[in-house]
């Protein structure tokens, strides 16, 4: 379940980034 967990929060953590990335490429 931890593990799961973990997953979700990177998942998270990396859309963040991406639209981070594609907002500042505009």
């Amino acid at each position: 379940m931890f593990i799961l967990h973990f997953l979700t929060f990177n998942i998270s953590l990396f859309v963040l980034t991406v639209s981070l990335f594609i907002t500042d490429l505009e």
